[in-house]
């Protein structure tokens, strides 16, 4: 995922094919789920500054972790 804060949007880098993405804030209220592919730009610019949660998961695969948006 970069670039790192995040400002007004992501990539994230090795993904194959398609994945989903949920985006949440630290209470677990969810902001945004949708299917993406590799490298293709995220945008957060509608979402404030704070910190949050981004879970990435297929069929094989789960990923979670914290981010900062500035």
């Amino acid at each position: 995922m970069y670039p790192k804060p995040v400002i007004d949007g992501f990539q994230i880098k090795g993904i194959d094919g398609q994945i989903n993405l949920r985006l949440t804030d630290l209470s677990g209220n969810e902001l945004l789920s949708k299917k993406i592919f590799g490298n293709e730009n995220v945008s957060l610019s509608h979402i404030p500054a704070g910190m949050y949660m981004i879970n990435l998961f297929n069929n094989d695969v789960s990923y979670q972790k914290k981010f900062i948006k500035q």
